[in-house]
């Protein structure tokens, strides 16, 4: 079985989003600060399904690889789909065959790659983080407050569309790549690569719904999210709290599931 998890909010939490640290394990650090957490039960939880023969886990992020690697409690993880799936690495190494995908698709979308990268240079004034290639390949920038951001917001995904790209916008952070490539390509191609397709999934933001619809076990999503506001009613969710409680209760429903199964 696989469970296949985003991080950030949904298998770890910002220090911004714990108030109270004394229950807690820090995952994160940066500048030799702690910056993420889990609360010790989610921790052991966590531990002991990483230990279990029955279940293979693989982190889902947008982070980069660099960003991923100061994430200590998921080092040890045989698989992950790294930068939106740009990377997937296994047992710490690319998997050749599907970098070799990816350099194939971004060499194929070359000129697009120069026209979003012309047209995000003359757009710096909507952002507050100016673009960036994470693993090289997906565009990331974050953008301001400036209130005329929906024009530029819309006019992004309409360009995405017609250069056959998806444009993703969670929260203030933009994501731009090839539609070859990205959370939900990477772990249809794991899956088959494993050849399991009993698979657990979740993720709280809206780059996470098509690949948390691949889950045939359990699709979890934490409540009052952008991936719970964008659900469809079609597929059966398990809802959890949007809290460190929340990934408690997911990890003791696939405990129980892994034990049963």
């Amino acid at each position: 079985m696989i469970f296949a998890t985003d991080l950030d909010n949904t298998l770890i939490h910002s220090h911004r989003r714990v108030s109270d640290t004394s229950d807690c394990v820090v995952v994160e650090n940066k500048d030799k600060k702690p910056i993420s957490y889990m609360s010790k039960k989610a921790y052991e939880l966590f531990e002991k399904l990483k230990n279990d023969k029955n279940l293979t886990i693989v982190p889902v992020t947008a982070r980069s690889t660099e960003q991923f690697d100061r994430i200590t409690v998921t080092q040890d993880c045989p698989y992950a789909i790294l930068a939106s799936g740009a990377t997937i690495l296994d047992h710490g190494k690319p998997i050749e065959t599907w970098s070799n995908f990816v350099d194939h698709t971004c060499d194929k979308h070359v000129k697009t790659y120069e026209f979003f990268d012309q047209y995000l240079s003359q757009n710096l004034h909507h952002m507050s983080i100016e673009p960036r290639r994470v693993n090289n390949v997906v565009i990331f920038f974050k953008l301001n407050e400036d209130e005329d951001n929906h024009l530029f917001i819309n006019e992004l995904h309409r360009l995405a569309t017609v250069h056959h790209w998806n444009f993703t916008l969670q929260k203030s952070k933009g994501y731009l790549a090839p539609s070859e490539i990205s959370k939900e390509s990477a772990l249809s191609f794991l899956i088959e690569h494993l050849q399991d397709d009993q698979v657990i999934t979740a993720g709280d933001g809206c780059m996470d719904i098509p690949f948390i619809r691949l889950g045939t076990v359990h699709k979890f999503i934490p409540i009052d999210t952008e991936a719970y506001e964008q659900r469809h009613a079609c597929y059966p969710y398990t809802v959890i709290a949007n809290n460190q409680k929340g990934t408690c209760r997911m990890l003791e429903i696939i405990t129980d599931t892994i034990s049963y199964s």
